[in-house]
């Protein structure tokens, strides 16, 4: 068993299982091919770590910029689900959009970082550290797409507003402050569509 630490969009639960069962993510173009075992998370907690979080490039699953982070002295919020690690190389192979999933990675998570694919965005995998007896994994850009900051969708910042209310115990003005100073973040109509989306949804639920 290993940690996935998701800081992105999986940081919203209903997301990420899409990744472990399949299915199309709310408010998603593509539909996730979804895990071999598709057993749900053992454990979920709350974690952060200080690295640089930012927005870039043009997902063509949300319209915008999305999350990657790099070393850095910044705060940024994770949240850790407990998964298998064959679970969690199935996870990196849709994250990649590799059509593999009949297919076997065969990679050693040993503690250490790894380039996965430097073609696909999210091809770095990252050793954070051990955590209540098991290893933190993360993945990231291979390199550094600084010079591609891009504002994210409305409806991908809904995703991570949701997450970020599930798990941290945040406020409205907390998770609008922890966004908005992140580098890429420079359009506050986006969060506040997001924010209304949100209210929406959680009205009409209950």
């Amino acid at each position: 068993m290993i940690w996935y630490a998701a800081y992105g969009s999986n940081l919203n639960l209903d997301r990420f299982i899409c990744y472990i069962e399949g299915g199309k993510p709310e408010f998603s173009k593509k539909e996730m091919t979804g895990c071999r075992d598709k057993t749900h998370q053992k454990d979920k907690r709350v974690f952060e770590d200080n690295y640089d979080l930012y927005f870039a490039k043009r997902s063509s699953l949300w319209g915008g910029g999305v999350c990657f982070i790099k070393e850095g002295n910044s705060k940024t919020l994770f949240k850790l689900y407990l998964i298998s690690s064959d679970q969690f190389k199935d996870i990196l192979l849709q994250e990649c959009s590799l059509n593999r999933m009949d297919k076997k990675i065969y990679l050693e998570l040993d503690k250490k970082d790894h380039l996965f694919d430097d073609r696909s965005w999210y091809g770095k995998i990252l050793f954070l550290k051990e955590y209540k007896g098991y290893p933190i994994y993360t993945i990231t850009a291979p390199g550094d797409y600084s010079d591609e900051l891009l504002n994210p969708n409305r409806y991908y910042v809904y995703h991570l507003i949701k997450g970020l209310y599930e798990i941290h115990d945040l406020t409205k003005e907390d998770i609008e402050r922890y966004l908005i100073d992140k580098r890429g973040f420079d359009d506050m109509s986006e969060l506040t569509m997001a924010f209304e989306i949100y209210d929406d949804e959680k009205e009409n639920f209950y």
